[in-house]
C-alpha cells in the first residue's frame, strides 16, 4: 500500500490577504488527479483519482496537517470495464460517502461515445468499509458532455439525515441526443436507493448543482436557470422545477468538469459559474458569481469577477463559507501557467480581498475546499515535480458556529385575520432566531401552494392569498407551517372570495 509522507514545506506562497504553508497531501508516483475535500467533524478526508491505478483514494488529514490513515483505495471499477474518474465525498452521522464515475462501454449507436455510470459507497471516518462494495446507480450512464468531451462529475451531499446523488444522465440514440438531473437518496445502510427528484429537461448537457442549507437542498440546473428546493426524504418529492432565478443566465459552452458551484451559509447560497464570452473564443472564459437570499432569489445583479487579459481562461471554481466571507478559487489559466487565484466575497455580494492562492507553480489543477473547526482546506492537483500530485493549504477560519441557533420560546403563528379575503399577516410573536425563516403553505390535500420568507429579526410577513406562479388560489383551507430544527408550528386559515 502506498503512503503518504507529510513534511511542512517552508514554501510561502502569495494568498489572499495571509502567508500560508504548503502541505503535501500525496506524492505517490503516478498522476493524482481531481481532488476533493471534506470535513468529518473531526478531520478533513481528501480523494483523489489515481490515474495510472484507475481507482479513488483518500486519506485523512488533521487541521495541524498530520496524515491520520495511510492512503486508502475507496473506489474501483470491479467488473465493470474502469477506470474511476472525478470523485466526490461528503460526510454526516459519522461516515464518509465517496462517489465517482466508472467506464461501462460505448454508445451502441456511436462506440466513440463512452459511457460513465455513477458508484457509490460508503465508510466510517477511519476508512474502513461501511458498505460491503460498491453501489452502482441504474440509470446514470453519462455520455461525454455536449456528445464530444469527458463525462461530468457527480456530487455528493448529506442532508439532515441522508446521503443524496446528484448527477446528469443522457443517452444517444445515433440522431438525437438528451441529457437530464436525477436526484437520489440512500438508506442508513448507504445501499437502497430511491428516486426522489428528475429535472424533466432535455438539453441539460451541463450538470446541475446543490447543496443544503440546513433546512433543505438547493437544486439549481443549467437548463434555463431553473430550480428547486427538496427535503431531506426518502420519497419521490416530483419532476421539474419551482422558480427560475431571477439572473442573466451563464451560457457554459464546453466548460469543466464541474463548471459550477453552489454553497451555503445558513442563510445565503452563493453560486459561482464559468462563463463563456460571446464572440472572443472558447480561451476566454470568465468567472460570475451570485449571492442568492433563502428563497434562491439573487439579492442583487449578476457580477462578473475581473476581466483578466484575454488569454487568461478561468475554470474549475470551487467554494467555501469560511465563517464571515464566501471565498471562491478557481484556475487561471494561460499558455504559460495554470494558478489559482482566490476572492473572498461577503453576503451582500461586495469583493472583500482578492489575489493569487498558489502562483508560480505553472500547472495547479482542480481545486477544491471545505470548512473544518478552525481552518478552510484548499487543495490542488500540481505537476510541479513531473507527475500531478495533491497538495493543500490551510486558511484561517471564524470557529463553527451552531447552524441553527436555539429559539429561546417555542413560537406560535397567528393569522390576522384567520379568514380573510386578499390577504392575511402571519405572526410570530415569540420568534428569536438570528437567520430567515421559512414558512410553508399547504393546501387541504397537503401539495405545497408557496414559500413566504420571514426575514431575520422580523416577526411577520403578509401572505396574498396566492401561489408560487402568483396566480390566486381558490377559497378553501390552508396550513401554514414552520419548521426548524428545534420547533415546528402550524396555523390554520381560511381564504373565502
Amino acid at each position: 500500500m502506498k503512503r503518504s509522507i507529510v513534511i511542512l514545506v517552508g514554501v510561502a506562497i502569495g494568498i489572499v490577504g495571509a502567508t500560508s504553508i504548503e502541505l503535501p497531501i500525496c506524492t505517490a508516483p503516478g498522476d493524482q488527479l481531481y481532488p476533493d475535500v471534506c470535513w468529518d467533524g473531526e478531520a478533513f478526508w481528501v480523494v483523489w483519482q489515481d490515474d495510472s491505478l484507475g481507482t479513488i483514494r483518500g486519506v485523512r488529514v488533521s487541521e495541524e496537517g498530520q496524515l491520520l490513515t495511510d492512503e486508502v483505495e475507496l473506489l474501483e471499477s470491479g467488473s465493470a470495464l474502469g477506470p474511476v474518474h472525478t470523485p466526490g465525498l461528503a460526510a454526516g452521522l459519522g461516515r464518509l460517502a465517496v462517489e465517482a464515475r466508472v467506464l461501462v462501454g460505448y454508445n451502441e449507436y456511436a462506440p466513440e461515445l463512452e459511457l460513465w455510470a455513477v458508484i457509490h459507497r460508503e465508510f466510517t471516518v477511519d476508512g474502513e468499509p461501511f458498505t460491503p462494495g460498491s453501489v452502482w446507480i441504474p440509470g446514470s450512464a453519462d455520455l461525454a458532455r455536449d456528445l464530444g468531451q469527458g463525462a461530468s462529475t457527480p456530487q455528493v451531499i448529506f442532508g439532515r439525515k441522508h446521503f443524496f446523488s446528484l448527477y446528469k444522465a443522457s443517452y444517444f440514440n445515433g440522431t438525437d441526443g438528451h441529457a437530464w438531473s436525477v436526484f437520489i437518496g440512500f438508506d442508513d445502510y448507504g445501499v437502497t436507493l430511491q428516486d426522489v427528484w428528475s429535472s424533466g429537461g432535455s438539453f441539460e448537457f451541463q450538470p446541475s448543482i446543490g447543496c443544503w442549507d440546513g433546512e433543505q437542498f438547493l437544486i439549481i440546473t443549467s437548463w434555463r436557470d431553473s430550480a428547486v428546493f427538496l427535503e431531506d426524504s426518502l420519497a419521490i418529492q416530483g419532476i421539474g422545477w419551482n422558480f427560475q432565478l431571477g439572473r442573466e443566465i451563464y451560457k457554459p459552452i464546453g466548460g469543466s468538469a464541474k463548471y459550477q458551484v453552489l454553497i451555503s451559509d445558513g442563510r445565503h447560497f452563493f453560486m459561482a459559474s464559468e462563463i463563456w464570452q460571446m464572440g472572443v473564443g472558447a480561451i476566454k472564459y470568465k468567472i460570475g458569481f451570485d449571492i442568492l437570499d433563502s428563497t434562491g432569489m439573487p439579492i442583487k445583479d449578476s457580477a462578473t469577477f475581473i476581466d483578466f487579459n484575454p488569454g487568461i481562461k478561468c475554470w474549475y471554481p470551487d467554494a467555501v463559507f469560511n465563517g464571515e466571507h464566501f471565498q471562491c478559487v478557481w484556475e487561471n489559466r494561460s499558455e504559460e501557467a495554470i494558478d489559482l487565484y482566490s476572492i473572498k466575497v461577503d453576503t451582500l455580494g461586495e469583493i472583500v480581498d482578492s489575489g493569487y492562492l498558489v502562483y508560480g507553480s505553472d500547472t495547479a489543477w482542480h481545486p477544491a475546499a471545505a470548512r473544518g473547526a478552525h481552518e478552510c482546506l484548499i487543495v490542488w492537483s500540481d505537476n510541479r515535480d513531473g507527475d500531478f500530485n495533491v497538495y493543500g493549504t490551510f486558511q484561517d477560519a471564524v470557529g463553527i458556529e451552531e447552524q441553527n441557533p436555539l429559539l429561546t420560546v417555542p413560537p406560535t403563528i397567528i393569522a390576522q385575520p384567520s379568514v380573510f379575503t386578499t390577504s392575511t399577516t402571519l405572526y410570530l410573536p415569540d420568534l428569536n432566531m438570528d437567520k430567515d425563516l421559512t414558512l410553508k403553505i399547504y393546501d387541504n390535500t397537503g401539495s405545497l401552494v408557496k414559500r413566504l420568507v420571514l426575514p431575520r429579526g422580523e416577526k411577520s410577513v403578509v401572505w396574498d392569498g396566492c401561489d408560487a406562479t402568483g396566480a390566486r388560489c381558490p377559497r378553501g383551507v390552508y396550513f401554514i407551517r414552520m419548521h426548524s430544527a428545534e420547533s415546528t408550528a402550524n396555523e390554520r386559515v381560511v381564504l373565502i372570495k
